[in-house]
């Protein structure tokens, strides 16, 4: 295309934003929403397909046997190490520790699915995600009504570092180990017998210095401790118990070791490897695998061994009560529970969280991960216990962030602190900290039984401006309330993360300048009140518009400033008056000069995804209301588009169907003039025609496709509108043509 042509086609076109509907998915497998789910296994599932990922990269796995009870798959909520690590925002679920939501198949309830990881900076992840061995925590019951209540953890996988060389794993069967950034595999299914040999493989054992590491490998014969040793001159270094000494020049090894005499079926064996005794200053590390198959047996334990305290629990299910439901800052919660019994043996240890992991220890002596606040072990005869749990006491001194004032859940956890423990998770009753108040947010609703006629309690739904006004005649003065927006489909949108008390007049009022809302939807109020919350106050039906009123001009719009939301305080009772309109900043020239001289180095935290013709740039440095200033460069042309704001997921969207160039690179810049990054979109062969010349960085359209989001299926602005300078005018809606649709979301 001309740059003529070009340029005609960016006069015309439309520069609006857009948000997705539907709740955020890792990913899913195709089946009906609802009906008989036949599970493909007995028991859940999740199976790893790579154990090796860079930071930042993408990790694959699937499962099986994830079925609702009654209602299709299950909705699977996936965590990082028992949810250490946070997303810096609300994106894919109010509780940011939820990394990744999978829909299971509604006929067999198996996923196949996948999740970038963070990227070891402080932008993508709370706190910064370290490289080394790491693993997913799957959980099911709180995000589809009815759902069965399921905790579940994946093998480790290793984060090494971007640019890294991973070989590939080993096509014999084996077991995969990961530990400080290292991964061995270990040949599982080994001969019985005399004189046979097993194999072994790794990488990551590199030496902080540079080089490879030495690592000791032994072999253990018992689950007591008991090794197998080496005799006369074939000890190693003065220890009989080291079976070989393995050393490696860039961190990968490959090696093939005699095995014991006498092997038997079914016996008890495992490897451990170490390094960091054999080199000064080598990295310390020691892993070893699980029971590997002898013979074609695997190890089965005895469970009738005298050394294991006979555990019977005084109630059939796990339970846990509160002495108390209102308790001050730094006070001690008292907790007693029953049921919780360790099948290998004694009573379970349960981990406690506040909240599901809300808040978090200031350093690691508990545990590793710090949102395990505190770790109780149960009676070794009958599974109960009586403790008293200290809270934080309200300030950043003491938890990470401060404990706010309100109401409060605990939940306990067993399964992943003791070896051969049943998976359990279990919520307790609510309790109050100080004076109450709602945390948290209310589970989702099933709209199509939840949201009835009959439940709609008299609510209305008036929007004047960019201020939503919603009024609940029913329900008394004060009342906490929680308001979503649910839109055709009936995935729930979370606009406003934070409770209100229903003001004078049974009146919430609340802007709508950076809620990102268009279309027909349904504004849900739910109760905050004790022993009500969730319950469904009203809803009533809403047409929600553009923020540029009829009769406005591109300009007009233009001095509107991009604000954050904002809604009543939660202890006011009426709404303060909107900030007075600023003009925006002066728009900032173009940071390159031509499409050829685009920077592979300045990509920054700016990533895009196309998908149905709407085309996602994601700032992440940005923060919600920003304003940020976007350009266009094609190999002809370079035009500014104009002003955006930035939503609540630090994104802003574009419609530029009638660009018709193959290829082209967006750039952000913030309200100062610098540059944020910029963004390769591969749109398609213009006219079919053969692409243009590009750079290297974007002739790969797989690269540039990181950002996935959800099925488009509602769609409308966010908190502002791209505003045309120059030569490009605000017009009607186009969308920017795709080629190419991604099968995975993540965020």
């Amino acid at each position: 295309m001309t740059g003529t042509r070009l340029s005609r086609a960016l006069l015309a076109a439309a520069a609006t934003l857009a948000l997705t509907a539907g709740v955020v998915t890792v990913g899913s497998a195709p089946g009906a929403a609802a009906g008989t789910c036949t599970p493909s296994s007995a028991e859940p599932t999740v199976t790893l397909t790579n154990h090796t990922v860079a930071l930042g990269g993408v990790l694959r796995f699937t499962g099986t046997g994830w079925c609702h009870p009654s209602d299709g798959g299950s909705r699977v909520a996936v965590k990082l190490d028992l949810g250490a690590y946070s997303h810096l925002d609300t994106s894919v679920h109010t509780n940011r520790s939820v990394w990744a939501i999978v829909d299971a198949s509604a006929t067999d309830g198996t996923f196949t699915a996948q999740l970038t990881l963070p990227d070891g900076t402080a932008g993508t992840s709370t706190p910064v995600f370290p490289l080394g061995a790491h693993s997913l925590q799957l959980l099911s019951g709180s995000l589809k009504s009815g759902d069965t209540v399921r905790t579940l953890a994946s093998a480790p996988f290793t984060v090494v570092e971007p640019g890294a060389v991973v070989p590939d794993e080993p096509s014999w069967p084996h077991a995969t180990v990961s530990t400080a950034g290292a991964t061995a595999w270990v040949a599982d299914d080994l001969p019985a017998g005399d004189g046979q040999t097993m194999r072994i493989a790794g990488h990551g054992w590199t030496h902080p210095a540079g080089g490879g590491s030495t690592i000791a490998i032994k072999l253990n014969r018992d689950p007591d401790g008991a090794q197998y040793v080496r005799t006369g001159a074939a000890v190693i270094e003065g220890d009989a118990t080291i079976w070989a000494l393995v050393r490696s020049t860039d961190g990968t090894f490959e090696t093939t070791l005699d095995l014991p005499a006498g092997l038997t079926a079914g016996q008890y064996l495992t490897v451990s490897l170490a390094s960091g005794k054999f080199a000064s200053g080598d990295t310390q590390r020691t892993v070893t695998t699980a029971p590997l198959t002898v013979g074609g047996q695997p190890w089965v334990a005895d469970d009738g061994g005298d050394d294991d305290p006979t555990c019977t629990p005084t109630e059939t299910s796990p339970n846990v009560r509160l002495a108390t439901t209102s308790v001050a800052f730094g006070g001690v919660v008292r907790l007693t529970g029953s049921g919780w019994c360790n099948p290998a043996g004694g009573g379970s240890r349960i981990g406690v969280k506040i909240d599901d992991g809300s808040y978090s220890h200031l350093d690691d002596t508990l545990h590793a991960n710090r949102t395990i606040w505190a770790i109780i072990d149960a009676a070794d005869t009958d599974g109960t216990f009586d403790v008293d749990l200290r809270l934080p006491d309200g300030t950043r001194a003491t938890s990470d962030p401060a404990l706010p004032r309100g109401e409060h859940t605990l939940r306990l956890l067993s399964g992943t602190l003791a070896p051969g423990d049943t998976v359990r998770t279990l919520e307790s009753e609510p309790f109050v900290v100080g004076r109450y108040r709602p945390n948290g947010t209310p589970d989702p609703l099933d709209a199509s039984r939840d949201l009835r006629s009959g439940n709609r309690h008299g609510a209305t739904a008036r929007i004047t401006g960019d201020r939503l006004r919603v009024r609940l005649p029913e329900t008394a003065i004060g009342t906490w309330t929680f308001v979503s927006v649910y839109s055709p489909d009936g995935s729930p949108r979370y606009p406003w993360t934070r409770w209100f008390r229903l003001g004078d007049g049974h009146l919430v009022e609340l802007s709508l300048r950076s809620a990102g809302l268009t279309g027909r939807g349904r504004v849900v109020v739910q109760s905050g009140e004790p022993g009500h919350v969730g319950e469904v106050l009203g809803w009533a039906r809403a047409q929600f518009g553009t923020t540029v009123q009829a009769g406005e001009t591109s300009s007009d719009a233009g001095n509107r400033t991009p604000t954050a939301p904002t809604a009543i305080p939660g202890d006011a009772i009426s709404a303060p008056s909107a900030p007075a309109p600023q003009a925006l900043p002066t728009a900032p020239g173009p940071p390159y000069a031509a499409f050829a001289d685009l920077d592979p180095a300045d990509h920054g935290s700016v990533t895009s995804n196309v998908e149905d013709g709407v085309l996602t740039v994601r700032i992440g440095v940005a923060e919600p209301g920003d304003p940020v200033y976007l350009h266009v460069y094609a190999p002809d042309l370079l035009a500014p588009v104009g002003w955006a704001t930035v939503d609540g997921r630090r994104r802003v969207r574009l419609d530029l169907r009638a660009v018709g160039a193959a290829y082209v690179g967006v750039t952000v810049q913030s309200a100062a003039g610098r540059l944020l990054g910029w963004t390769p979109v591969a749109l398609g062969p213009a006219d079919d025609s053969e692409p243009d010349a590009v750079p290297s960085t974007i002739e790969e359209p797989a690269q540039i496709v990181t950002v996935p989001v959800a099925s488009p299926s509602w769609l409308g602005p966010t908190d502002g509108l791209l505003l045309a300078t120059g030569a490009l005018v605000l017009a009607a809606a186009s969308l920017l043509t795709s080629r190419r649709r991604p099968a995975v979301h993540h965020s």
